[in-house]
Parts: C-alpha cells; sequence; structure tokens
C-alpha cells in the first residue's frame, strides 16, 4: 500500500508537470553531454562544419587540441556568410552558452545552410540577436527558442521553414523585432504574441496563415511595422489596430479579408504606407483617412470598395502613391 501511494504521487506530480508545461509554455533546455570546462573539445563534435570550426579558432585565438569547453563559452557572437554548400547547424551549437549573437546569413548563390534548426539552440540563454535569414532551413520552428529569454532579435526571413508560430514564442517579452516573413508557416497567428509588448516590428508576410487578425495585437503599442500580407487570413479588419499610433507601415494586402475598412485607422496619423489591397474589403472607404498627413503610399485597389472618393483625401500632402483601382467606386 506504501508503494502504491508513493507511485501514485509521482504520477500526481509528473501530471502536474505536464500541464504546467502545456499552458505555461514551461520548455526545458535540451541535454548536451557535460563536460568539464577544462576538458578538450575535440572539434569532430562540430560535425565538419567548417564555418563554425574556423570561427571558434579565430574567436578563441587557439589552436585546436587547446581548445577548452569552457573556451566556447567565453564566445559572445557569431556572425557567418554562408560560402559553401553543404553547411548546417549542429546540435553542439549548444555549447557556446555564452554567445548574445548569432548571425549565419545565406547566399544568392546557392550556398545556404540546410536542415531544421537544432533545439539546442534554446540552451544559448545569453543570445539577444538571433539571424538566421535567407537559407534552406526546414522542419517547425522549434519551441525551444522560448528559452531565450534575453532576445531583442529573431530573423528566421526567406527560409522553408513549416508548421505553426510557437505560442511559447511569447515568452520573449524583450523581443523588439520579429520576422518569420517568406516561409511556409501554416496556422493562425497566436494571440499570445499580444505578451511581446516592447516589439516594434512584426513581419509574418508571406507565408500560408490562416483565421482572423487577433484583436490581441492592438496591446503591441510600440509597433512600427505591421506586415501580415499574402497570407490567408480571413474575417474583419479589427478596429483595435487603430490603437496602434506609432506604426509606420501597415501591409495587410493579399488575404481574403472581408467588411469595411474600420475609421478607427484615421488615428494612425504617423502612418507612411497603408496596403489593404487584393482583399474583399466592402463598403466606402472612410473620410478618417484624410487625417494620415504623414501618408506617402495608400492601395486600396482590388476590393469591392463603392461610394464616393473622400474628399479628405485632398488632405494628404505627402501622398505620392494612390491605388483605388478595380473597386466599384
Amino acid at each position: 500500500m506504501k508503494n502504491f501511494k508513493t507511485m501514485s504521487l509521482t504520477l500526481l506530480m509528473i501530471l502536474i508537470s505536464m500541464t504546467y508545461t502545456r499552458f505555461f509554455g514551461t520548455v526545458n533546455t535540451y541535454a548536451l553531454d557535460s563536460h568539464l570546462d577544462t576538458d578538450i573539445v575535440n572539434p569532430a563534435i562540430f560535425e565538419n562544419q567548417t564555418w563554425l570550426i574556423d570561427e571558434i579558432k579565430n574567436q578563441t585565438g587557439k589552436i585546436w587540441g587547446d581548445i577548452t569547453y569552457g573556451d566556447l563559452k567565453t564566445i559572445t557572437s557569431i556572425k557567418s556568410d554562408i560560402s559553401t554548400t553543404g553547411c548546417y547547424i549542429p546540435s553542439s551549437i549548444g555549447y557556446l552558452t555564452g554567445l548574445t549573437e548569432l548571425q549565419i546569413i545565406g547566399e544568392w548563390n546557392g550556398n545556404q545552410l540546410t536542415g531544421v534548426i537544432p533545439p539546442e539552440i534554446g540552451n544559448l540563454t545569453q543570445l539577444e540577436y538571433l539571424s538566421l535569414y535567407k537559407n534552406q532551413l526546414t522542419g517547425s520552428i522549434p519551441v525551444e527558442l522560448a528559452n531565450l529569454t534575453q532576445l531583442k532579435e529573431l530573423d528566421l526571413f526567406r527560409n522553408q521553414l513549416t508548421g505553426a508560430i510557437p505560442v511559447e514564442l511569447a515568452n520573449l517579452t524583450q523581443l523588439k523585432d520579429l520576422n518569420l516573413s517568406l516561409n511556409q508557416l501554416t496556422g493562425a497567428i497566436p494571440a499570445e504574441l499580444s505578451n511581446l509588448t516592447q516589439l516594434e516590428y512584426l513581419y509574418l508576410h508571406d507565408n500560408q496563415l490562416t483565421g482572423t487578425i487577433p484583436v490581441e495585437l492592438s496591446n503591441l503599442t510600440q509597433l512600427g511595422a505591421l506586415s501580415l500580407s499574402h497570407n490567408q487570413l480571413t474575417g474583419n479588419i479589427p478596429v483595435e489596430l487603430g490603437d496602434l499610433t506609432q506604426l509606420s507601415y501597415l501591409f495587410l494586402d493579399n488575404n481574403q479579408l472581408t467588411g469595411t475598412i474600420p475609421l478607427e485607422l484615421g488615428n494612425l496619423t504617423q502612418l507612411e504606407r497603408l496596403n489593404l489591397s487584393n482583399n474583399q474589403l466592402t463598403g466606402s472607404i472612410p473620410p478618417e483617412l484624410g487625417k494620415l498627413i504623414e501618408l506617402r503610399v495608400l492601395d486600396l485597389s482590388y476590393n469591392q470598395l463603392t461610394g464616393a472618393i473622400p474628399l479628405e483625401l485632398e488632405n494628404l500632402i505627402n501622398l505620392y502613391t494612390l491605388f483605388l483601382n478595380d473597386n466599384k467606386l
């Protein structure tokens, strides 16, 4: 009976732990083989990835055979342009726990990272800047990135990433720049991203995202740019987007949005570019858009707008591009 009670208690604690992880986004660090700081590193753990092996040698100022695991922790920045084929990120990247910046940029000539983003990157808890753009990375965005709570910039632009945007990214409350555009991401935009109240740039365009635009995004009051274009988003444009008064760029074009253009968008007096084209918007053009005196580009083309063009648009003295074609005006 005592053993049964002990087993029951253990099972209960496991279930509680699983529940906490499920609902609060707790993500464990990914286990690597443990080593003393004084142990010598065998470069074979980096799997012949010369872009990383050479960078570690340069950063430590030592030759292989003298580099220790402690030395790996002293490296704060890896910045590399991929110049050869067959490159990927080895799981052993997780040993470089002192990194504050990891930037690996692919080349247009085909020299790009392939493979997946290893979950071991979640061990790099000092990272502030993670840029892996213009590569051919595949697979999903690892939930372990949620451990990078010091992160200010996450740029995975132009890869071949699939799956949903992890809700766990809402843990990255220091984030100022989130760019997941030009991938093959699916599912809804997580409302939990509204926790990222320091965010200044949110780029999710050119994916396969579905569902509605979360009204919770209106909590991101520091946003200067919001780009959700070229997805499969449906529903109305939330009137709450009118609360994002720091916006300079708002791109919602090439979706399946319906309903009217919210007059509250007239509150976005810092707006320089507004693109709502190629949707299914109806109703008239709100005269309140005439308040957007900083506007340089206004594109409302390819919708189902009706009525007269508001005279208030004459107030847009900085406007140099206006597209209203293919409506019912």
